[in-house]
């Protein structure tokens, strides 16, 4: 945007932004910091990590940019910003590890009373009155970046497969398939 700056009579400026109809923004924008954009987080965030952080400025602006850090956003809101079903919660870790979101109460899924949206921090943008913290900073060189992206979006990965390792039934000596006798659903 182009500053126009008041004139004195001289021609010579007053310091003073010149008001008028090209001067004020009509419309809701976050600012984003472009070293940000120019950071090794940011260039190792994913493209669904990327849609994580922009779903939280569409929400921060629709509460007039005061509620960073009480953003509520669903999982359902996630994937209506073009995040595929199974990939949300990578995207989530990606972006909370790589620095750019924190969340500050998990949600829940459930019927009626019992379901709450996650809330969140973008964490470049200020928070209820005070400062950035700017986490994404932290991470200094592209190959930090790309480790700490790669391992947010496996650690789902890693953990259901202990957990599918971890259901399988033990072998019953009396029935040699793992299901108790008791079940009575024509086992010998």
């Amino acid at each position: 945007m182009t500053v126009i700056m008041k004139h004195d009579a001289t021609g010579r400026s007053t310091g003073r932004m010149k008001t008028g109809k090209f001067s004020k923004i009509d419309y809701q924008f976050a600012p984003i910091p472009t070293e940000m954009l120019a950071s090794p987080a940011w260039i190792a965030l994913s493209p669904n990590g990327r849609r994580v952080v922009d779903r939280l400025i569409v929400e921060n602006g629709r509460h007039g940019g005061k509620e960073n850090g009480r953003l509520p956003c669903t999982y359902a809101d996630f994937i209506g910003a073009g995040i595929r079903d199974g990939s949300v919660s990578d995207a989530i870790r990606e972006a909370v590890a790589l620095g750019f979101v924190k969340v500050v109460e998990r949600g829940r899924a459930g019927n009626g009373e019992f379901r709450r949206a996650a809330l969140y921090e973008l964490t470049f943008l200020f928070k209820l009155g005070r400062r950035p913290s700017n986490e994404w900073a932290s991470i200094e060189t592209t190959g930090d970046a790309a480790r700490v992206s790669a391992e947010a979006r496996t650690k789902r990965a890693r953990r259901s497969a202990q957990t599918k390792l971890s259901r399988i039934p033990e072998k019953s000596e009396h029935h040699g398939h793992g299901c108790p006798r008791h079940h009575g659903h024509g086992c010998p």
